[in-house]
């Protein structure tokens, strides 16, 4: 019948903005971060913002889906509260929006 199906346009990188989920470990400065809606990028980078501070740092760089992290306290010995979010990567350049910001707490 030559029925030829129908072809998704493909996102604009510009419009492209990951989804994040964060699970905090019980102990240890550690959580894991599953990313998803990567588009196509090759990397994402795990990014924080500690309280009292106003840049950015980035703390991991990662492919696939997920990552975990270990941070290292500003307080040893008190948990930690920050906030988290991802920026797309591809070709060693920021692709896309970076993520929603959220907050996640570690403790030692």
């Amino acid at each position: 019948m030559g029925i030829l199906p129908s072809q998704a346009d493909s996102i604009a990188p510009s419009e492209v903005k990951p989804s994040i989920e964060t699970f905090a470990a019980q102990t240890g400065y550690q959580f894991s971060f599953v990313v998803s809606n990567r588009g196509e990028s090759d990397m994402w980078e795990v990014l924080i913002l500690r309280k009292g501070t106003s840049s950015w740092q980035s703390v991991k760089t990662a492919v696939g889906k997920s990552v975990d992290v270990t941070l290292t306290p500003t307080a040893p010995g008190e948990a930690e509260q920050v906030q988290i979010r991802v920026q797309l990567r591809k070709n060693n350049q920021n692709y896309g929006q970076p993520s929603d910001m959220i907050y996640v707490t570690v403790n030692p």
